[in-house]
C-alpha cells in the first residue's frame, strides 16, 4: 500500500524560505486526512506575503497568502 506524505512549505516575499513541521495529523478510513503545521523559523517583520506550497508524492499545489496587518 503507498501512503501519500504530505510536505509543506513556503517562501515569503524577501526570499526567505520555511518548511512546514507537522503539529497534528489523523487519517480517517475514506482515504482522506487532516493536519496542521507550523514553520520553524519566524516570519520576519518585513515579510507582507507568503507562496505556501503542499505537496504530495504525485502533485503540488500553492497559493499567495497576505500577512495581516503588515
Amino acid at each position: 500500500m503507498i501512503t501519500p506524505g504530505f510536505r509543506v512549505t513556503a517562501v515569503d516575499d524577501t526570499g526567505a524560505e520555511y518548511w512546514g513541521v507537522l503539529a497534528t495529523g489523523s487519517g480517517y478510513p475514506a482515504h482522506e486526512a487532516s493536519g496542521s503545521y507550523w514553520f520553524s523559523s519566524p516570519v520576519p517583520a518585513q515579510a507582507k506575503q507568503l507562496r505556501l506550497t503542499i505537496s504530495t508524492l504525485w502533485e503540488a499545489a500553492w497559493a499567495l497568502i497576505d500577512i495581516p496587518a503588515r
